[in-house]
């Protein structure tokens, strides 16, 4: 049915169904309320492209990825995309996906959306402590939200985890279970935002305690397991090695499991290691993984709900956003053994 052959039925104007249709102010209540239910009876749907025409509106959410962090194959980017879709579909909004190599061709990408008018308001990932995005968008004047924060996050609104009781909650659990030499591993934290709070939470709380933070307990690299793997190596060739390692993320927890297995020992006892973000490996890994709890899919329905409310014109300082974590103990989370001379020739031989 054409919107013609409604207002002939409803014996109105064109133009008042359609206003009506729209909720515009200037129609009674009565009279939409009575063009809604006909629209429903008579199966009447607007043309969407005459919509966007009429309101400049696309009804469309951007999301840029970068492409080195493989979301679909990542479950928490699996878990916040679908979570955000889905949300953002009961309001009538769209997810629009696509992924760049990071630096430039992301940034290419971004503009691309804006400047193409295709979409109505962008969603950032993986925030950067200094990020060219943020402020790219807050240039071009269109909503959006980070999952993130940048190192100044006073004008736009954003969701993060409070990164910095992450490294201070971990470093509690093991200084109560007697641990003293704790390492971290972690990505670059003066590039990527979130690895440079984790780093700071386990500093403070080091320092807190009165345990030296030495340069060779912290290895930052590139991420990933491989990374986590290699950096767990070189931890465990200090004299004396570390009894516990914190991991900025489960994959390099992950790696980090897989080289304390390889050196002959046992993660629980001979040393302890807690990642971050909770993944669904880190439950299935041996032994199991204590971990940060990062609730991807609220995370993602919060996103959504934000970057709705800003189309509709909120204030964007009104959703400043940082959530509380939560340690999850599991097996890897275990006792400072009473000498790490042991471990140290353990190591050796291998």
């Amino acid at each position: 049915m054409t919107l013609k052959e409604l207002a002939s039925r409803l014996g109105l104007s064109k133009t008042t169904v359609s206003r009506a249709l729209a909720g515009y102010s200037d129609v009674s209540s009565k009279t939409r309320e009575r063009v809604r239910i006909a629209a429903e009876q008579y199966g009447y749907q607007p043309d969407p492209l005459a919509q966007r025409l009429r309101t400049g509106r696309m009804n469309v959410v951007g999301l840029v990825v970068p492409s080195d962090l493989k979301p679909f194959g990542d479950a928490f980017f699996i878990d916040l995309i679908t979570s955000m879709s889905n949300t953002l579909a009961s309001q009538e909004l769209y997810l629009l996906l696509s992924t760049a190599d990071r630096g430039e061709a992301e940034l290419s990408a971004l503009r691309r959306l804006v400047e193409g008018r295709w979409v109505d308001a962008i969603v950032l990932v993986r925030t950067l402590c200094h990020d060219l995005r943020v402020q790219y968008l807050l240039e071009q004047k269109i909503p959006f939200v980070c999952h993130g924060r940048t190192e100044d996050a006073s004008n736009y609104a954003f969701v993060d985890m409070d990164g910095e009781a992450a490294g201070r909650v971990a470093v509690e659990a093991l200084v109560a279970r007697g641990h003293r030499d704790i390492a971290y591993i972690g990505p670059p934290s003066s590039i990527l935002n979130y690895a440079r709070h984790r780093r700071s939470g386990y500093v403070e709380a080091m320092t807190d305690h009165g345990l030296l933070v030495h340069t060779n307990l912290i290895r930052e690299g590139d991420g990933g397991e491989t990374f986590g793997e290699r950096a767990a190596i070189r931890l465990l060739e200090n004299e004396p090695c570390p009894t516990a390692m914190i991991c900025a993320t489960d994959l390099e927890a992950i790696g980090a499991l897989r080289a304390i297995d390889s050196a002959g020992l046992k993660c629980g006892r001979d040393l302890s290691v807690i990642g971050h973000d909770d993944l669904p490996e880190a439950a299935l890994t041996n032994p199991p993984l204590a971990t940060i709890r990062q609730p991807h899919a609220q995370v993602g329905k919060r996103l959504a709900e934000i970057v709705t409310a800003l189309i509709g014109g909120a204030n964007p300082l009104d959703y400043q956003e940082i959530w509380p974590v939560e340690l999850i103990e599991r097996q890897s989370l275990g006792m400072a053994p009473e000498s790490s001379t042991k471990r140290l020739r353990l190591t050796r031989k291998q």
